[in-house]
């Protein structure tokens, strides 16, 4: 069933409306941004779609023509195809009642076997919107009542002179409360071992400057050689960029983390670490250079788009000449060749284990406080919002937008949003489901016709 629904979504980023033979008409509509005064929100503009059923007849028979384009298809075997999307969709209305179409709406059958459908509150994937989203605003009074209760106030507390002068003058006291009275150093040294959190500040770092060579070299190929862009698109896209690096690092402090208490040997360590860094080397590289090479087709950074290519590789790939792919390969592997270099120079060459048990705690607290950060860096901050998309984008220049945003996380946060459709609708389990269909009688032998005589 999401096969049907993706199509239309596809066809509807080119188109304000399209008409799907037997089933209906998907039109869209604008909403402008607007403000929520009782909610102080600022919303951003949606567009949705809306559905009507008796338009069902389509002379150019544009959505045939995009499933032809986009399998490959002849027109006829396109228009087959579509029956039998349409078949399983009112197959499904009957048995389930209801279709959930994702970002266009949920198809609902009525008792007098009517098909409506409920839009989308979020409305349909738009490209011009993309990353958009809600933004709440405090009201200065309110934000300046907050400031003043978190803000302590000190008490005033009235010396008497003779107080007073004991305060300034503390040398007056008894000499044998000091420690130093006693031939003990009033200091104390902590001595903590810094290669924990070496190891995960240069991985951390690394990754950020690979960031940072990566907006620079998409706006070089987008023909933005202004500093003053570069500077701000680095700024807006920074918040994203250490989200990603918290990310990415996170398993790392936590391994170093387990390592100071659990003996692990140090050729192991260095074996983990060296396939972590290959691995996230080559996700980077080949994240990156998609993006770079996706965004001159599709116009935004790359998300979960594009593992429905996955299926046909090969009509994916029909756009562009095999030097280009292979240019693009290359260009992978050298990339993923310099960071996976750079995220192994500080590699363990020493166990942890031995150390003293004082340093060990000592290590423990520091590694903790490294990990809350990791953890204001994953989540954006101590606001409310967390970091999403619409954080980097900062300018009326839809590109700069573009370039700012992480192509990573863009990625992975679309990932998490995506909703497996198909799953949703398998209500028996295979066998159960084949034992079904089998009782059913259907035959799917082929029996010849019966020989037709001319009669005289």
């Amino acid at each position: 069933m999401n096969i049907l629904a993706k199509n239309i979504e596809y066809v509807l980023l080119s188109h304000n409306c399209v008409i799907v033979p037997s089933l209906g008409s998907f039109s869209t509509s604008l909403t402008p941004a607007r403000w929520i005064e009782g909610e102080r929100l600022f919303l951003p503009p949606v567009r949705s779609v809306h559905f009507d059923a008796r338009v069902n007849f389509d002379p150019k028979s544009v959505f045939v023509h995009s499933l032809a384009s986009t399998y490959h298809l002849s027109f006829e075997e396109a228009d087959a195809r579509c029956r039998e999307m349409l078949e399983d969709f009112h197959r499904t209305m009957v048995t389930e009642g209801s279709v959930d179409f994702g970002s266009i709406g949920v198809f609902t059958l009525e008792e007098d076997m009517q098909i409506t459908m409920a839009s989308c509150e979020c409305g349909i994937i738009t490209p011009d919107f993309y990353g958009l989203d809600a933004l709440h605003f405090k009201r200065l009074a309110d934000r300046k009542m907050e400031e003043e209760t978190h803000t302590p106030i000190a008490p005033v507390v009235r010396l008497t002179p003779k107080e007073a002068e004991e305060t300034t003058h503390p040398a007056s006291h008894d000499e044998s409360s000091h420690p130093a009275s006693h031939g003990e150093s009033p200091h104390f040294v902590i001595h903590i071992r810094k290669t924990v959190f070496r190891y995960a500040c240069v991985i951390l770092f690394a990754v950020l400057a690979f960031f940072l060579i990566m907006k620079v070299a998409f706006l070089l190929i987008g023909e933005h050689f202004n500093p003053l862009q570069w500077g701000a698109v680095w700024w807006h896209g920074l918040t994203l960029d250490i989200a990603t690096a918290g990310y990415l690092t996170a398993p790392l402090w936590l391994l170093l983390l387990v390592s100071l208490f659990v003996p692990i040997p140090s050729l192991l360590l260095r074996r983990i670490y060296t396939t972590y860094a290959v691995v996230v080397g080559a996700l980077l590289a080949l994240i990156g250079v998609a993006n770079q090479c996706l965004y001159a087709f599709w116009g935004f950074p790359i998300d979960g788009t594009i593992f429905t290519y996955l299926d046909s590789p090969k009509g994916a790939a029909a756009s562009v000449s095999p030097l280009y792919l292979v240019g693009a390969a290359l260009l992978v592997a050298a990339v993923a060749t310099a960071l996976v270099a750079a995220l192994r120079r500080p590699c363990p060459r020493r166990p942890l284990e031995n150390l003293p048990w004082r340093q060990r705690l000592a290590a423990t607290g520091g590694a903790i406080v490294l990990g809350g950060l990791l953890f204001l860096g994953i989540r954006g901050g101590v606001g409310k919002s967390t970091a999403n998309v619409g954080t980097a984008y900062f300018s009326q220049e839809q590109f700069l937008n573009h370039a700012a945003v992480n192509p990573a996380f863009s990625l992975l946060s679309s990932m998490a949003k995506s909703k497996d459709f198909a799953a949703q609708y398998n209500f028996f389990d295979p066998a159960d489901c084949a034992r079904r269909f089998a009782d059913m009688g259907y035959n799917t032998q082929s029996i010849p016709a019966d020989t037709l005589l001319a009669v005289e």
